[in-house]
């Protein structure tokens, strides 16, 4: 339970410091990827260093529950901002997102299993997968830097004047 309550208090944290700063005028493209980036780069260092050799299985279970607490920073990046660049199909555009996660989260299950299968129960299966899902943070985190928008979408303005 530790790592879910952990989360949902950085996640309010997250939310009270974006709406924070943008209220005192900073871009709202700018805390999206500030709050995304921390996000995401943190739970990518969080995981390579858990599988750092000479890493205690405490200490790594202590990081891997701080990369999760710090994931939930992104509830004021990717999360909030399908309420900035179209508010009126913000349901729509959030949906997409959590449908494509979730197609992502069931290849992952079955990959992972494979690549811990495949070494045979030794530590080197957990740091391939725990590899892998850092650079899919890493990734992940460049393609939202690069697309994120932070002003409202003509296409939405349109979709709500037809509603």
């Amino acid at each position: 339970a530790a790592p879910y309550l952990l989360q949902a208090a950085v996640g309010v944290f997250a939310g009270l410091a974006a709406d924070a700063a943008i209220g005192r005028g900073s871009e709202r493209r700018a805390v999206r990827v500030a709050a995304q980036s921390v996000g995401m780069l943190a739970p990518a260092l969080c995981l390579m260093l858990a599988v750092r050799p000479g890493t205690e299985p405490d200490t790594a279970v202590a990081l891997v529950i701080a990369g999760s607490a710090a994931n939930a920073l992104t509830l004021a990046g990717v999360s909030a901002n399908a309420l900035d660049v179209a508010p009126a199909g913000a349901g729509q555009l959030f949906a997409a997102g959590n449908t494509a996660a979730t197609m992502a989260g069931l290849v992952a299950v079955p990959l992972t299993g494979a690549v811990l299968g495949a070494a045979d129960g030794t530590s080197e299966g957990w740091t391939t997968a725990f590899t892998l899902c850092a650079a899919h943070y890493v990734i992940g985190l460049a393609a939202f830097a690069t697309l994120a928008g932070g002003q409202r979408l003509k296409e939405d303005v349109e979709y709500a004047a037809t509603e």
